[in-house]
């Protein structure tokens, strides 16, 4: 009796070949997949960061603005005023705190400008004596507000109210910076930041923009 044997002919090239194009098609996907997961999560993750630095920026510019004051024997709050830079004079203590319009606080200079990569801040106090003011520049502090490669926007009105009548009130021309003569006018002015990266240029922008009143303007108040 002759005994017959099964040959197992095991898988063809081809059977191989579209086994393997199958499982790439199947890696390329996965893969696909969780490279997106990893652009969300990295482009939430700036954007919420970036929103964060912006709106504590923000908040350190309005709260200096809002107790904005005219010193004794200056002509205006502001010092000077442009597009993308802005100085006052403002009711803040050493430590940055803001302080009421009757508070025994001498006021100080504040500075707002643009570097290049930094939004930033200089605060410098200022002395009395002989019935004037002084810079004590010694002891002038700037730090970075806000890391960009958007400069600030500000943004001048002659009027506290946003709008009269139903009328959005008009902005002051400031090209180039207001004149000296418009700088007592201004009682209003609106704050743009934008949080922006040039290593993340295809995440959008973080934006924040804020019309802050000049009560102490508005009330007359000096220091």
């Amino acid at each position: 009796m002759t005994a017959t044997r099964r040959r197992d002919a095991g898988l063809s090239v081809v059977e191989v070949v579209v086994a393997a194009a199958l499982g790439g098609l199947v890696i390329a996907a996965t893969l696909a997949v969780f490279s997106g997961a990893l652009r969300s999560v990295r482009a939430v993750s700036v954007r919420t960061s970036a929103s964060a630095d912006t709106r504590i920026a923000m908040e350190q510019v309005t709260r200096e603005l809002r107790v904005a004051t005219r010193p004794d024997g200056a002509l205006a709050a502001l010092v000077s005023a442009t597009p993308t830079t802005l100085s006052f004079y403002s009711l803040i203590d050493r430590s940055g705190t803001a302080a009421g319009a009757n508070a025994d606080v001498s006021p100080s200079r504040i500075d707002y400008a643009y570097n290049g990569s930094c939004v930033t801040g200089t605060t410098t106090p200022m002395l009395a004596g002989n019935g004037s003011w002084t810079l004590d520049s010694v002891h002038a502090v700037t730090r970075c507000l806000l890391r960009t490669t958007t400069a600030p926007v500000f943004t001048y009105y002659a009027s506290g109210a946003i709008s009269v009548n139903g009328v959005d009130t008009p902005a002051l021309a400031a090209v180039s910076g207001l004149a000296a003569s418009d700088l007592p006018l201004v009682q209003s002015i609106e704050v743009t930041l934008t949080s922006s990266s040039a290593t993340t240029t295809d995440i959008p922008a973080a934006q924040l923009r804020s019309r802050v009143t000049l009560t102490n303007v508005l009330l007359g108040g000096g220091s």
